[in-house]
């Protein structure tokens, strides 16, 4: 079966790429904004760009026709915090994905505790296991309704339980969690390939 993305409903193109591009990390994105109340929330289209400088990329679409507060939040204060999504937060990283009022404190609305960070303002969600704290490094305008945010990580703060020396994550420790289209996955099922 062929499909030109031109002759599909919006909603099925994006069906498809979430079916087809699988499994996708959850970048749980925490942020402040100016009047200084609390947002996290999760975000699938996210991955690792560069590591010289350390970059990360996520894309973020707009909630009926509105920037999402994420997204205005990070246009104004230009800073970030990406937190890992563990099996046991799954249930607090699903109920932040609702759109609450730009007005709601969303750590409290979830029951997640906010941390410090040592760098940027936002704080980072104690709770998570990795968090990254990022500048914006740059903003591409994807279409009318997507915005590519690329984040120069500037700090790494990494949980010792799921720490390995010289700078590796025990993810069977980590039981990080991603998403296969509409559903979540885990990613602990880990199996070596012998090269030859």
């Amino acid at each position: 079966m062929q499909f030109k993305p031109d002759d599909l409903a919006r909603k099925d193109v994006y069906k498809l790429l979430t079916g087809i591009v699988v499994p996708r990390p959850i970048a749980w994105i925490s942020t402040i904004s100016e009047e200084g109340t609390l947002n996290v929330a999760p975000f699938s289209f996210y991955t690792a760009i560069s590591s010289e400088p350390p970059l990360v990329c996520v894309s973020i679409g707009r909630h009926k026709k509105r920037k999402k507060d994420t997204m205005v939040n990070i246009e104004t204060t230009k800073e970030f915090v990406i937190n890992s999504v563990s099996e046991e937060l799954v249930e607090q990283m699903d109920r932040s994905a609702i759109e609450f009022e730009a007005s709601v404190n969303e750590f409290e609305q979830v029951g997640l505790t906010p941390e410090p960070s040592i760098i940027v303002k936002p704080p980072r969600v104690k709770e998570a296991k990795i968090s990254m704290e990022c500048k914006l490094y740059e903003c591409l305008a994807l279409g009318a309704d997507f915005r590519l945010v690329i984040g120069q990580v500037v700090t790494f703060h990494i949980a010792e339980e799921v720490y390995v020396p010289h700078c590796k994550i025990d993810h069977t420790k980590l039981k990080a969690v991603g998403r296969m289209a509409g559903s979540y996955v885990r990613t602990t099922d880990v199996f070596p390939v012998t090269r030859r």
